[in-house]
């Protein structure tokens, strides 16, 4: 009788304890807050990222509450005492500095400096050396002579009027430098946004290797327990089977988890040209274009697109070649000045000319319509162009709605994941304690145990999609690098820097 006392008794506490986790699993399913929590048998932590011993339970405490999950901030928010993300800015420095587009691009800008250059040439004069040496038959008086002849002349020529084709050209240069400026705006703009895409991807992967390692650990460590349940007699050998061959299933899981990791460094190592450290989340500076309480209107955010602006300059540029055209049918103006600076005749001829200075006006009038036709031309391609000017208004529109969506379901997804993941650590306490009890299968408890690691993912993966969302916004609106330059570590409250 003594002996089946304490045994009871454990049985009795063992029961009490299974009724308060089946109460708490009914409560957390219909989305309440139980009055009190089961001592955590294989409870999870929402921000845990390193493998945790798994606590026995203990029939003998007192019920507690629920300790509120911390949160990690989102990408948008920003700390005042947030350290600088000086590694990921010296990642962004290099990438920069070694992009085959932006490089293109800086070229293209020198290229169209340089055809400008040309172009304001022809304000000025220029001036030359003209040597001749010439043998010929001339007669003079009636008598044949046989003449000699080595001369030095200086030159000196100025176009004056030239019906403003020179300066409707420099204007529309003046409009494709701009352009060429503008795209290598966008090419700078477009490789920080895949080096921070990248980079956002390799915090996502470290994120869910750190997760499967702590999901591994706990089925390790449930397997420790179900060997012992069998070696005991309280289980049987399939529960033993079943708990290896789940531990082997995530261990391919966190060896994927892994490889995806590496490729994600591998890419951030490719674009910036330098291996990356330990990758830390980023929070983005507040900005006018992310400002969810109050949205911008595209067509004030437009503005500072440089993909749309370079094709505005481009349009006008475009329009002002026109009146290049126009000035074929004006008269030309030109100045010449000719001096000899040596002459060596012989036979001396009777006269000859030592400076001369000339004006000549010309007008040339094709008959055949050509230059109305080529007008006619330059107005259809202005058209042209600004038509495609807003044919990339519409496409970056579009992309901008579609990321500003996705940020928005990304935020709501984030919220629900992290609500999910507060039930899910109350449901896995009680479901602990009722397989103890035997009241829950083992093959339900991995099931349990797999949940969290699956909404952690998707955690991660709504994180990633807010930033990547937010880095696309902030491009096409032309703010991304001052942002980037300016954006610090991602704090925990309670944790520290998001890793």
């Amino acid at each position: 009788m003594r002996t089946r006392l304490p045994l009871a008794l454990t049985t009795l506490a063992a029961c009490c304890l299974a009724s308060l986790s089946h109460t708490a699993w009914a409560q957390a399913s219909d989305g309440l807050e139980p009055e009190s929590d089961a001592p955590a048998a294989l409870a999870i932590t929402v921000a845990e990222t390193t493998p945790t011993e798994v606590p026995q339970a203990a029939p003998e405490a007192a019920p507690q509450t629920a300790p509120e999950a911390p949160r990690r901030l989102l990408a948008s928010e920003s700390s005042a005492t947030a350290p600088t993300a000086t590694h990921f800015q010296q990642l962004l420095q290099g990438a920069l500095a070694r992009d085959p587009q932006v490089q293109g691009a800086a070229a293209l800008v020198r290229v169209a400096q340089a055809q400008l250059a040309q172009v304001r040439s022809r304000w000025f004069p220029s001036v030359g050396l003209n040597a001749s040496k010439t043998r010929s038959q001339d007669e003079d008086l009636g008598t044949p002579i046989e003449r000699n002849s080595e001369r030095l002349d200086a030159t000196f020529k100025w176009n004056l009027y030239s019906g403003g084709a020179d300066q409707a050209l420099i204007d529309s240069l003046e409009r494709d430098v701009a352009a060429a400026e503008l795209d290598l705006q966008r090419a700078r703009e477009e490789c920080a946004e895949r080096l921070a895409s990248a980079y956002a991807d390799a915090v996502r992967a470290d994120t869910v290797v750190a997760t499967a390692t702590e999901l591994m650990e706990r089925l390790r460590q449930l397997k420790a327990l179900v060997d012992k349940q069998v070696a005991s007699g309280k289980s049987s050998d399939v529960d033993a089977q079943t708990s290896a061959s789940s531990l082997l299933e995530v261990a391919i899981t966190h060896a994927d988890a892994q490889a995806d990791a590496r490729r994600a460094r591998l890419k951030l190592s490719a674009l910036s040209g330098k291996a990356p450290e330990a990758v830390q989340g980023l929070s983005l500076p507040p900005s006018p274009a992310l400002d969810d309480q109050h949205p911008a209107d595209w067509l004030d955010l437009r503005e500072g697109n440089a993909r749309y602006q370079a094709a505005r300059q481009r349009a006008e540029s475009a329009r002002l070649k026109v009146g290049q055209i126009a000035a074929v049918l004006q008269p030309r103006v030109d100045l010449q000045v000719r001096r000899a600076l040596s002459d060596h005749t012989d036979p001396t001829p009777t006269s000859n000319t030592r400076t001369s200075t000339g004006l000549s006006v010309s007008l040339e009038m094709p008959l055949g319509g050509e230059s109305f036709a080529r007008r006619d031309e330059g107005l259809q391609r202005a058209e042209a162009a600004a038509a495609d000017a807003e044919r990339i208004s519409l496409e970056a529109q579009i992309d901008w709605a579609d990321a500003a969506d996705r940020l928005a379901t990304a935020r709501h997804t984030q919220g629900i994941h992290l609500k999910q993941l507060e039930h899910l650590e109350r449901v896995l306490r009680g479901a602990a304690v009722q397989f103890e009890a035997g009241r829950r299968s083992l093959v339900q408890l991995i099931d349990l145990q797999k949940m969290p690691f699956s909404a952690r993912q998707k955690l991660a993966e709504s994180r990633a999609t807010q930033f990547t969302a937010q880095v696309r916004m902030l491009s096409l609106s032309g703010g991304l690098i001052d942002a980037l330059q300016r954006a610090t570590v991602a704090i925990d409250p309670a944790q520290g820097p998001v890793h």
